[in-house]
């Protein structure tokens, strides 16, 4: 159905969002439509980050929720948590600087409305991961570094890096070896940064960096079936 150009997007949308637990990192199939919803339009990624998470402007209540209630606000969280396509991407992969800017702003805009900015801003942080390198060489595109660099993106920040940590996975003990090499390559991606002018940004991956420093140390101390 995702491949056939005649399906009708609004019925494969209904779809997707049905089956959504069973289009998980474990399955082969993925929720390409919801995806490129939340890449492209700012108005539904601020939607479902309002069914996955509480609004500052929402009182506290003892209520249970609904089961239904429930069950949206779970395919909500999945939703954002699979997702991997960059605002900005088109449909042939390149990217569009301009779309990127009038999504971001306008998801920040709604967010702050309904009391979700600062989960929002996290959750941009998370999927800007995979934005793509800069076609003058730098390892992301500029557009999306200068947002990162901006006074005020502390949490867009903290996305950033929190989500690339937990990109790693799963991974071996190598007595340090393997953290001092993400080390060295986060380290060099902050210089790129601030050579090209993003020290606000630059910063925040310096910091990563040192936090696979301490990693390694401790790791490089312990022996390989100790917790």
């Amino acid at each position: 159905l995702q491949e056939s150009p005649s399906v009708d997007p609004n019925a494969l949308f209904k779809i997707e969002w049905n089956f959504l637990p069973l289009l998980d990192c474990f399955s082969p199939g993925s929720p390409v439509t919801l995806e490129r919803c939340l890449a492209s339009d700012p108005g539904f990624f601020a939607e479902i980050v309002a069914l996955a998470f509480r609004s500052k402007n929402e009182a506290k209540s003892d209520d249970e929720p609904s089961e239904e209630r429930k069950a949206k606000a779970l395919n909500a969280y999945t939703l954002l948590d699979e997702w991997r396509r960059c605002p900005g991407k088109l449909s042939d992969d390149s990217f569009d600087e301009e779309k990127f800017k009038n999504w971001l702003k306008e998801a920040k805009r709604i967010t702050k409305e309904t009391g979700h900015s600062e989960i929002a801003q996290l959750r941009i942080g998370h999927i800007l991961i995979y934005a793509p390198e800069d076609p003058n060489g730098l390892w992301i595109h500029r557009a999306v570094a200068s947002a990162l660099n901006e006074r005020g993106a502390e949490k867009m920040r903290s996305g950033f890096t929190t989500e690339l940590f937990n990109q790693r996975g799963v991974h071996g003990f190598t007595a340090g070896r393997e953290e001092r090499e993400l080390a060295q390559q986060n380290r060099e991606k902050a210089e790129a940064l601030e050579t090209a002018g993003y020290s606000r940004f630059a910063t925040a991956m310096r910091e990563f960096a040192r936090r696979y420093e301490r990693d390694a140390e401790r790791e490089a101390l312990r022996g390989p079936f100790e917790e």
